[in-house]
């Protein structure tokens, strides 16, 4: 079944971290974080890919069979193999841009409701069992709410095609957080990067059928 690779370039990318208490813009980090700092401030990562560019492959939301997002990992602090973490990954209510902030859904004039970032109640949210040092990737068949593939269903059909996903991790100790390459990572395939497979059916034409019946019109005379 064909595959739609989405991995935009910096200039075409919607990707940040937000903090609680910050109003950095972190539009250009070549990473983002999720985790909590020394000072217990929790750290989340926002995520907006547009997949207009399967609106081309298919109409559908229910052609859509299988969903793969992978995050590159970049380093961790006091995280690693041996730490076992939840990753929780939900969509996003409303549009945002890339110099979001804890506060700010456009970094500096409209709040979020919730601080942090706002989320839906519906298509739901997906828990991860994360273990540190390593690259974090979901891979979803289940369209179910609570799935990345029901996220990416709801996205097509109710989302106008934009794909609007926080990250956030389940935490309780200080001074422990992981970093993924972000879209401004140097590397092209260290950003950020949705697969979308799909099975679109052929529609099949009938065929006309032809009758075998002689004809009921009659030759003109030849004339002599």
């Amino acid at each position: 079944m064909p595959t739609v690779t989405l991995q935009p370039v910096e200039a075409r990318a919607i990707d940040t971290w937000v903090q609680d208490g910050a109003s950095t813009d972190r539009s250009t980090h070549a990473t983002m974080r999720v985790g909590k700092n020394s000072a217990d401030k929790e750290s989340r990562i926002l995520l907006d890919f547009s997949l207009t560019q399967v609106l081309a492959k298919t109409l559908r939301a229910k052609e859509i069979s299988s969903v793969t997002l992978t995050l590159n990992h970049a380093s961790d602090f006091n995280f690693n193999s041996s730490h076992t973490k939840t990753l929780n990954v939900a969509v996003v209510d409303g549009s945002f841009t890339e110099n979001a902030t804890w506060a700010y859904r456009d970094g500096s004039s409209t709040a979020w409701t919730s601080a942090g970032g706002d989320v839906l109640v519906a298509p739901g949210s997906q828990a991860i069992t994360y273990t540190g040092d390593s690259d974090l990737v979901i891979t979803s068949t289940n369209p179910a709410a609570g799935n990345l593939l029901g996220q990416v269903r709801d996205a097509i059909s109710n989302r106008g095609f934009s794909l609007r996903l926080r990250i956030s991790m389940t935490i309780t100790s200080p001074n422990r957080y992981t970093q993924f390459h972000s879209a401004s990572a140097t590397t092209e395939s260290d950003r950020p990067k949705l697969d979308i497979t799909y099975s679109r059916k052929r529609i099949q034409t009938p065929m006309k059928s032809y009758s075998n019946k002689p004809s009921n019109m009659r030759r003109p005379r030849s004339s002599r």
